[in-house]
């Protein structure tokens, strides 16, 4: 039988062995000494001149005195002396006058090593869960650098999910900032955690702020006459050829589609001016390369950009038969022009829907600009088919540069004439030109025997 324990060295009593209370006790004192290990300090390595009993040391080093040779052993003071244990590797004990737990590594005490990796949650002054795993409740919190600079990073799995900081009221979402549905940074609001109000989206390439609820903070609209306003030629059938309502052409294909501006009823207009659309009935006329034009006046202004544009459709029965390409037309003694397509097919349903199409129009560098220079937007209706006849309607568009659609934002009735007059102006009982009251884009010229129509096209 051995004569001690073998992890704390404890003495055994041993059969017919005399004055066992010796050996208990001295089993007992190393209890004392180990159990609920609390030092007072553990930085000397001399002993105090007036211990107490019961008073524990961690020997530090260069020992001396009755500590001499006992570095980092356990010393108890037993009120007459002192007794000493020899740590093992993994023992802990709680430094009083540090107030620090330390642990023996074989060679030397240090501080604490824990295991914080792979937490199932943490909770600081509150309890974490399932969702938030990470859990702080407190007055304030403090993130600072380590020297220089500092980052908190929010990562999400894919562009469709969600990177956001949300803040709330009662635990109910009020504002949210972040990369919400795709990798734009987006700003929304809400009322009450669950109808939610986008107020500002910036695009991740270009950075082009859109205010979805001040529209008219949003991207300038490239396209006069947007929502059909201007119509100084009436509301049509219009030629097969040529201009319609201010600023948008057609071309027919040889074919006689009926084109003409119409009306929304009141209680589908969202302006207090009430609304117009154009529609491209095509109810058997089918046939290749019947197009609306949309001019954009200076080649130069969009060389270079990234445009969008975009416009609510709807058809009498749903299609594909729309595409959306570009010109860049260099005028007369200018370069060939470049073609860039938008999209090559667009799905148009029987209601109203919100369309868009986005492309990089390129540079004019090294590009001859001749007279009458512009950019050719064409929306190309593809009805070469009977499957394909019908009424196309058009309304509310807007080009305009960035990579994203931004909410549209109706002009005035005044603003649109006004810039519509500086490209054509029909003035019926004009007697001179000096009657025309618009500064013009170019000198009109007059036609008939009078009353005259002063006229210029762009």
């Amino acid at each position: 039988m051995p004569d001690q324990s073998p992890v704390l060295g404890l003495p055994y009593i041993l059969p017919a062995q005399a004055q066992k209370h010796i050996t208990h006790n001295t089993a007992i004192t190393q209890l004392d000494l180990l159990v609920q290990l609390a030092v007072q300090s553990r930085s000397s390595g001399t002993p105090p001149a007036s211990p107490s009993t019961g008073e524990r040391h961690i020997i530090g080093a260069a020992a001396t005195g009755d500590w001499a040779g006992q570095e980092n052993s356990l010393a108890l003071w037993s009120g007459s002396g002192w007794e000493f244990q020899a740590p093992l590797t993994g023992w802990q004990a709680y430094v009083q006058d540090e107030n620090t737990t330390l642990v023996f590594d074989g060679a030397t005490w240090g501080g604490e090593t824990l295991d914080l990796q792979n937490l199932a949650g943490v909770g600081i002054n509150t309890t974490s869960d399932a969702t938030n795993k990470l859990a702080l409740s407190a007055d304030a919190t403090l993130m600072t650098h380590a020297g220089s600079g500092h980052q908190l990073k929010i990562n999400k799995a894919t562009s469709g999910d969600t990177a956001a900081l949300l803040f709330q009221d009662n635990w109910s979402g009020r504002a949210e900032i972040g990369l919400s549905g795709d990798d734009d940074l987006h700003v929304k609001v809400s009322p009450d955690g669950s109808s939610w109000h986008e107020a500002i989206s910036l695009d991740r390439t270009t950075g082009t702020a859109c205010f979805p609820k001040t529209p008219h903070l949003s991207a300038p609209n490239l396209i006069r006459n947007p929502s059909f306003y201007c119509a100084q030629r009436g509301d049509g059938p219009f030629s097969t050829n040529g201009y319609t309502v201010d600023g948008f052409k057609i071309v027919t294909g040889g074919k006689s589609p009926v084109i003409t501006r119409e009306t929304l009823p009141s209680a589908e207009a969202e302006t207090v001016q009430g609304e117009y659309y154009m529609r491209y009935d095509n109810t058997g006329q089918t046939g290749l390369y019947q197009n609306i034009k949309l001019p954009i006046e200076d080649v130069s202004t969009t060389a270079g950009s990234n445009l969008v544009l975009s416009f609510d459709a709807r058809c009498d029965s749903i299609q594909s038969l729309a595409r959306v390409y570009s010109y860049q037309e260099f005028g007369s003694g200018g370069s060939p022009h470049v073609y860039t397509p938008f999209v090559g097919s667009l799905v148009i349903s029987t209601g109203w829907t919100r369309i868009s199409a986005t492309a990089y129009i390129p540079s004019i560098a090294g590009k001859t600009l001749g007279t009458g220079h512009y950019l050719n937007i064409i929306i190309g209706l593809s009805m070469s088919t009977p499957g394909l006849e019908g009424q196309f309607d058009i309304r509310r568009i807007k080009l305009e540069k960035g990579t994203k659609a931004t909410p549209f934002q109706p002009s005035s009735p005044a603003q649109d004439m006004a810039q519509s007059r500086y490209y054509f102006q029909r003035w019926q009982t004009a007697q001179n030109l000096n009657d025309l009251a618009y500064g013009m884009r170019v000198t009109p010229t007059s036609s008939g025997a009078g009353p005259y129509d002063y006229s210029a096209e762009f």
